[in-house]
């Protein structure tokens, strides 16, 4: 798991950039939840504990697109499960 973080950093710089692709922000928040689902409860709780990361899921949950709602909704069990699991 020494990898998580970084990976969450790379995912932080993306939302900090705030005019992603929506090609990008889709893929991305993909990665959050392919996190989640691989690493279980040790990617959750760094998921959690990350603002970015929160505001980044949620603001994706929130969409227009239905492509990146959709990847936010996995994305969200998925982290749901492996904070719970």
């Amino acid at each position: 798991m020494p990898f998580a973080p970084h990976i969450l950093q790379f995912l932080d710089s993306l939302y900090q950039e705030k005019d992603m692709d929506d090609a990008v922000t889709k893929t991305a928040v993909g990665l959050l939840g392919d996190l989640a689902d691989t690493l279980g409860s040790h990617a959750g709780s760094l998921i959690e504990l990350s603002v970015s990361s929160r505001e980044f899921l949620n603001e994706c949950l929130s969409s227009d697109d239905h492509l990146i709602k959709e990847s936010a909704e996995w994305a969200r069990l998925a982290i749901t499960q492996a904070v719970s699991g």
